[in-house]
């Protein structure tokens, strides 16, 4: 990867591909690397968010907070329109001071994906007793697309949505998908966090798949038992890890 100076001419920033988990901590590290070792100067404009995102081996959305913690702690300017510039090359302490932020900011996710898994074991065992026809087939379409995605590079997350809102859907309860609706911020976070890890996105389309045979099937007990397993293994990110930061079991582990 190569970005041009202040001063003119290119340079290499020589940041290696992420290679390994955890995701979370490895965003920091090797940004709080790039800066330290004053690969760039201050004044410089950072590769863009899409380059960068791919130079580390991490999906966009990993980036952003990361970035976000930066440009609070004032090594970085973000520029809408502009782009993402180096302000500082002091950053003495910048890693701990960045896990700190994005603890907090992250404190709640926990509780979120556990309020997430009650309300949607429930909205599974409801939709299997529930379902129609139109309902399978907006969960089939949803899966088509996030097999579509994955294939063509993505990640599959948007269509992931989509089958989860078809999901609650299908139990025609409106309450149940109103009580989601409130959690989808948290939900998108850790969905995405969830799926940029590797291989996780078609064990994902499988899991949704086991959940839309039960479904389809009217049967209540497996529907919730593949929504619960669902989950579990999307519980297991870095950023669902117990409060402790060093623990590495994951919220439900």
């Amino acid at each position: 990867m190569k970005e041009s100076s202040s001063a003119g001419g290119e340079r290499e920033l020589n940041v290696a591909p992420i290679q390994r988990s955890p995701l979370y901590k490895e965003v920091l590290s090797r940004l709080q690397d790039l800066v330290a070792r004053a690969e760039l100067v201050p004044g410089d404009k950072l590769p863009g968010e899409r380059e960068l995102a791919a130079e580390l081996g991490v999906s966009r959305n990993s980036l952003r907070p990361a970035l976000a913690a930066l440009e609070a702690l004032g090594v970085l300017e973000i520029r809408h329109g502009s782009g993402t510039f180096l302000r500082t090359s002091t950053v003495a302490d910048v890693a701990e001071s960045l896990s700190v932020i994005l603890l907090e900011q992250n404190h709640h996710l926990p509780a979120a994906l556990e309020a997430r898994m009650s309300l949607e074991r429930f909205a599974a065992g409801l939709a299997a007793g529930r379902r129609n026809d139109e309902d399978i087939r907006r969960m089939e379409v949803a899966l088509d697309e996030m097999q579509a995605e994955i294939a063509g590079g993505g990640t599959g997350a948007a269509a992931d949505e989509r089958f989860h809102t078809a999901l609650a859907a299908a139990s025609h309860n409106p309450v149940l998908g109103e009580l989601l609706a409130q959690l989808r911020e948290p939900i998108s976070r850790i969905r995405d966090e969830s799926l940029s890890q590797v291989g996780r996105p078609l064990r994902s389309l499988e899991a949704h798949w086991r959940i839309v045979a039960a479904v389809r099937g009217g049967d209540p007990r497996a529907a919730v038992a593949a929504v619960d397993a669902h989950l579990r293994e999307v519980g297991d990110t870095v950023l669902l890890r117990g409060a402790d930061p060093a623990s590495d079991r994951s919220v439900y582990g």
